[in-house]
């Protein structure tokens, strides 16, 4: 039971740690587009 909780709680933090990545990644490229265009 402790394993199973524990193996979902890791794969919500894997979906959650995917998310912000490309939230990040996305930010980043709009903030290097800014730069480039001034």
């Amino acid at each position: 039971m402790l394993f199973y909780v524990g193996t979902v709680t890791n794969q919500s933090f894997t979906v959650l740690f995917r998310e912000c990545g490309n939230y990040y990644i996305l930010f980043l490229k709009g903030l290097l587009k800014n730069m480039n265009s001034t």
